[in-house]
């Protein structure tokens, strides 16, 4: 597998704020790579620092983009949107992505295959101010597509948006991935990077916390709560069942992640044959959502 992002131990502290936390991970090429996290978690000041407009204070990275190819050649094949363009509200998305075109030294020409890559075109004269909120949030990625980038790296891209701009940047996120597109996108919305991506790095407090590869076989174990009125009892029974990797206790019930052969029937009997009885019991396949309740405790 090649890797088109490698990071390797990266730190960085804001004063006494340790913002990011020896982080190394690495992204697949043509993946839809999620970095999710509550609030705080790191997200969005890793995404600066892999485009360069933050420094670390240790670690390193690097860009396994082309051969051969300088660091400036480099960054022209990564679009990034960490914050909205300032878009004219009375210019026309043409007219817009003309000034962006200009900043960037970006040909004119690419503006139409923008527009008609995020599903723009037919409305490419009208004013910016007539746009719905996911329609702007399109053309801001038709802004970031303008330079024809292999790699695109979004800061919470549906963050703000309607339930309908969600969808559209969800289909438009697919679109781009189906395209040969690798995407690095920073949320806090769970449900969002379940749907769009296929590995997901999950952060809190700036420290890596798991790598979840979504309809990977690797994640292929049960989790369980387990509740009793007894949890003095009920932790000391769990910790020494055999197949039970962790256990997390939420207050009124244990979160309990368990190798995929257990069934809550075999569990159940346990438990009645210890004289523990259990006032909470049920299971579910692990996902994107017991995962992240797992290593961040709930935090939103």
């Amino acid at each position: 597998m090649k890797y088109l992002l490698e990071i390797r131990n990266l730190t960085k502290r804001y004063g006494n704020l340790l913002a990011v936390d020896n982080l190394t991970l690495n992204v697949p090429e043509k993946s839809v790579f999620g970095i999710l996290g509550p609030n705080g978690s790191g997200k969005t000041t890793t995404l600066s620092i892999i485009l360069g407009a933050v420094f670390q204070d240790s670690g390193d990275f690097s860009w396994n983009i082309g051969d051969g190819l300088k660091d400036n050649e480099i960054r022209k094949k990564i679009g990034s949107l960490l914050e909205k363009p300032n878009f004219l509200p009375y210019l026309s998305a043409v007219s817009n992505l003309k000034m962006v075109a200009k900043i960037k030294d970006a040909p004119e020409d690419a503006i139409e295959d923008a527009l008609k890559a995020v599903g723009l075109y037919e409305r490419r004269n009208s004013p910016f101010k007539t746009f719905s909120l996911g329609m702007k949030q399109r053309l801001a990625i038709a802004s970031v597509l303008l330079s024809e980038p292999e790699v695109l790296v979004l800061d919470e891209p549906a963050n703000g948006l309607d339930p309908q701009g969600i969808v559209e940047i969800r289909e438009l996120i697919k679109k781009l991935s189906l395209e040969g597109k690798t995407i690095i996108i920073a949320s806090h919305i769970l449900d969002e990077v379940e749907k769009v991506c296929t590995d997901v790095a999950i952060l809190k407090q700036g420290v890596l916390k798991e790598i979840y590869e979504i309809g990977s076989n690797k994640n292929d174990y049960s989790y369980f709560e387990i509740g009793s009125d007894d949890m003095d009892t009920l932790e000391s029974f769990l910790k020494v069942q055999p197949g039970i990797m962790e256990m997390i206790n939420k207050g009124d019930f244990f979160m309990v992640q368990a190798v995929a052969d257990i069934s809550i029937g075999e569990l159940s009997k346990k438990l009645s044959d210890a004289g523990i009885i259990a006032n909470h019991l049920q299971k579910s396949k692990k996902s994107l959502e017991s995962v992240f309740l797992r290593v961040t405790g709930g935090d939103k």
